[in-house]
């Protein structure tokens, strides 16, 4: 049996490590074949994945796969005929604060109700498609890809330009000073330059982000967290970890760096998330492979 994984792309290190994360958690006996769901790809995957037969198996995920910009891979996803069985895994909604990226739950909601399996990555993503389908719980898969790291020194600040306009980016680097600064962003498939950006956040004591992974990576390495948000879903992932009070607006990013040494630890949230993803992979290779 071939393993079939769809996820975004190899430029985005949240997408990546997310991906890397479920193939670390299934296992390196397994043959795994990538195919990728981002704007330009879409084609090529969907003409690849036609082609499959019933001895193949799809993984989707992770990522934040339930929005607009994926819509496309979705129609023609499920739009197939003959489609093998296929689970998603660590993918979940984006949900914009300034502009509505999400349009129509009924595509995603029918994509979960076909799937052999789902788990997502949080509650807005739970409620959002319905909380009568009981879909399990698994936080970002990109945890299981990073340990926890020494404590380093200075702040990493992790932007997403989509979300923060430059005067607000300005802003937060003013409050903090960084150390370095990364937008997540790699050039496609460049494995150095991924461990490159990791290794950022290792030589950090304290993360700033505006993306969902500056938090997932920044809490599993065990550093001090600060979310600036523009996406319900970094208030899901941080309320998830007993941490929505570190979530703040750009004005009060100063206030909030002076009382940061008060964040609570949460390893047993990172270790509860591992192991919820360790979880779903045994079923799937239970069940499936």
């Amino acid at each position: 049996m071939t393993i079939h994984h769809v996820f975004a792309n190899k430029a985005n290190i949240g997408d990546w490590l997310s991906a890397l994360g479920i193939q670390r958690a299934l296992g390196s006996q397994l043959a795994v074949t990538e195919h990728f769901c981002d704007e330009g790809s879409v084609a090529v995957t969907l003409a690849q994945l036609s082609k499959l037969g019933s001895d193949d198996f799809i993984i989707i995920g992770g990522g934040g796969l339930f929005m607009d910009y994926f819509e496309p891979f979705w129609h023609g996803f499920l739009a197939l005929l003959n489609r093998p069985r296929y689970v998603i895994w660590g993918v979940g909604v984006c949900d914009h604060k300034a502009r509505k990226s999400c349009t129509d739950v009924r595509l995603f909601q029918n994509a979960v109700h076909q799937a052999a399996a789902v788990a997502v990555r949080d509650s807005c993503t739970q409620g959002w498609l319905g909380w009568a389908l009981n879909l399990r719980l698994a936080p970002c898969p990109s945890v299981l890809t990073v340990p926890p790291a020494a404590m380093g020194t200075g702040v990493l600040v992790v932007e997403h330009p989509g979300l923060l306009d430059g005067v607000v980016r300005e802003q937060v680097r003013q409050a903090t000073r960084p150390r370095a600064v990364t937008d997540n962003i790699v050039s496609w498939g460049d494995k150095e330059a991924l461990w490159r950006v990791v290794g950022q956040y290792e030589k950090a004591v304290v993360v700033v982000s505006s993306r969902l992974h500056g938090c997932v990576l920044g809490l599993a390495m065990g550093k001090k967290v600060l979310a600036v948000s523009q996406d319900h879903k970094i208030e899901s992932f941080m309320t998830a970890a007993g941490l929505s009070e570190w979530v703040c607006e750009p004005e009060k990013v100063s206030e909030a760096l002076g009382r940061l040494d008060q964040q609570p630890d949460v390893s047993s949230f990172i270790k509860k998330a591992r192991n919820a993803n360790l979880e779903f992979a045994r079923i799937i290779q239970k069940a499936y492979l």
